[in-house]
């Protein structure tokens, strides 16, 4: 059984994929991938096969969106640990090591998470997300769900817990109903099992998925909105009073922006976001929730 396998969900950016691909190649030591397509049509297959001097393996898996193809890397994966970082990521060489030392003498850790930061861009004009944790700390208790969490595009598990935590929601997430949060949910719920989640802002990769403001920009951010309202709508159904404080820092954060944008005009453009995060929060009342499992979806059987 392998250590740490890396999983790299990818959808139809075959430059994104070679050039993360290309940055694990210079990892230490040589991991195995196994890289998820959700493209219909199989497009970064070709692209996988160039690898020919990685343990690459290509799972294609178009259906059901980004947390259905990790799922399927995570029962594909048959390692120890896994590390998660997306198409449009690099990371550098000591990434593996990083992420996966704090597990040793840690078998309450379930989730080691860094930070990324954005690509050379011109913030007026295109939207690259990025984030780095405060400082280094370990996170318990139900509590800790109020802040931000687990980064999908940085981030170590043990399998076994995310076995016992029952993968990602299948509902959140890229190309899902709800288009954002799969992350900060796997991390709230691991806290609640009562497992430890590390964050770490030495642990870092480059995100190079920029969107330029106008359409782009204003899609993904309003997804990001819907998403956050759903998780805060489940994390208050499953009793949690902390689950409301995502909601209050992202409407709080916009009316920064705003203030923002009318103090310094020639900043980045401002985007009207609170109408999807409370669509988000009204669909996430609503949404048949397994609260056992604490996932989206049909009851399921005992």
């Amino acid at each position: 059984m392998e250590s740490t396998v890396i999983l790299v969900p990818t959808k139809g950016r075959p430059h994104h994929l070679e050039r993360c691909l290309r940055s694990i190649e210079e990892c230490a030591p040589n991991p195995r991938i196994v890289v998820i397509d959700q493209d219909p049509d199989a497009g970064a297959e070709r692209l996988c096969q160039g690898f020919a001097g990685l343990a690459l393996d290509y799972l294609h898996h178009p259906a059901g969106g980004k947390s259905a193809a990790l799922n399927a890397g995570i029962r594909a994966s048959g390692s120890t640990f896994i590390a998660f970082t997306d198409d449009d990521c690099t990371v550098p060489g000591d990434w593996i090591g990083a992420g996966t030392r704090a597990f040793a003498g840690a078998p309450r850790l379930a989730i080691v998470s860094g930070g990324a930061v954005a690509c050379p861009h011109d913030p007026r004009r295109e939207f690259v997300p990025a984030h780095i944790p405060g400082r280094r700390e370990v996170r318990r208790g139900g509590r800790a769900v109020a802040r931000i969490g687990a980064l999908g595009g940085n981030m170590f598990a043990r399998r076994d817990a995310l076995e016992r935590l029952g993968g990602f929601d299948e509902a959140l997430g890229p190309g899902c109903h709800f288009p954002s949060g799969e992350d900060q949910d796997l991390n709230n719920r691991a806290l609640r099992a009562g497992y430890d989640v590390l964050c770490d802002p030495s642990i870092l990769v480059t995100h190079w998925g920029g969107r330029a403001y106008g359409d782009e920009a204003t899609r993904l951010l309003r997804g990001y909105s819907r998403g956050i309202g759903a998780l805060a709508a489940k994390d208050v159904r499953l009793g949690s009073v902390t689950g409301v404080y995502p909601l209050i820092r992202e409407l709080s954060v916009e009316l920064r922006f705003a203030a923002a944008a009318v103090v310094r005009p020639a900043a980045a453009p401002f985007v009207f976001r609170s109408p999807w995060l409370i669509q988000g929060l009204w669909q996430g009342m609503r949404a048949p929730l397994d609260r056992r499992a604490a996932l989206f979806g049909p009851e399921r059987a005992t």
